[in-house]
């Protein structure tokens, strides 16, 4: 007996190689009054993505992007990006075509604060590209399985500060942010880039700095930082309390700013 799935379908159709072998990449983007924000720089991220996993397809991308349209005004907006082909070898022999799901969350996400836990996790790849964002989450959700539902894991790789999920790490000491660089482990993030353009704007240092469990603890404010939500406060970290920042509301502010 065999069960109507697509993996019975018919040998000779296209078979999406993120359902196969979970090869995806994506990015996460925020839409307000049917704006995309920072929409140059989400679709630079999916090109270097599809030349890095599939090299000569990046011309696909401009095509693809072109015929996106937000399906509402005020929510969050994810694009996987994810190549087709008819057989099922783990590696691409001919370049494949690319196609692009799209999911979205209505309603703009709350910036509210949260507390955070560190996690021992897996390294990545050493040729890892910071710049790639994939679906490869399930390593560090086992890792952090333990959390309660109120806990935010906040990752260490080899004793190493790394990153939040879902966020990159900023703290602030001795009157500048430190936040680590970006690697196989630390994810150039669109929000991370935007937070230390904008603080170089106000002539606020940012120092790229490997960051210790010490570190953390002798931090002064922590923050949590991506494209959607912008700048996220951390109240605690293994249950210590970390102060506000005074200058949380004006920069993020200047983050979303059009201007």
């Amino acid at each position: 007996m065999t069960s109507d799935t697509r993996l019975a379908q018919d040998p000779s159709l296209p078979r999406s190689r993120a359902f196969l072998f979970g090869e995806s990449v994506f990015t996460t983007l925020r839409v307000e009054n049917g704006d995309v924000y920072f929409a140059n720089r989400h679709l630079q991220r999916l090109k270097e993505s599809a030349e890095w996993l599939w090299p000569g397809t990046v011309g696909q991308i401009d095509e693809l992007w072109s015929n996106l349209k937000p399906p509402g005004k005020n929510g969050v907006w994810r694009l996987t990006l994810f190549a087709m082909q008819i057989d099922r070898k783990m590696r691409v022999e001919e370049i494949p075509h690319l196609e692009i799901d799209s999911s979205w969350s209505e309603g703009l996400p709350m910036s509210a604060s949260f507390v955070a836990k560190t996690v021992k996790a897996p390294a990545r790849a050493k040729d890892w590209p910071a710049f790639l964002k994939s679906g490869d989450y399930l390593a560090r959700l086992v890792a952090a399985r333990h959390l309660a539902k109120t806990e935010i894991p906040l990752y260490l790789v080899n004793d190493e500060v790394c990153e939040f999920l879902h966020a990159n790490l900023f703290v602030w000491k001795d009157n500048q942010f430190l936040t680590p660089p970006t690697g196989p482990d630390v994810l150039a993030g669109l929000g991370r880039e935007r937070l230390i353009e904008v603080a170089t704007q106000l002539g606020i240092a940012c120092v790229e700095k490997v960051l210790s469990v010490n570190d953390l603890k002798a931090a002064q404010s922590v923050w949590a930082v991506n494209a959607v939500r912008g700048i996220v406060e951390v109240e605690a970290i293994d249950a210590k309390i970390v102060a506000g920042h005074a200058l949380k509301e004006s920069l993020q502010r200047k983050f979303f700013s059009r201007t």
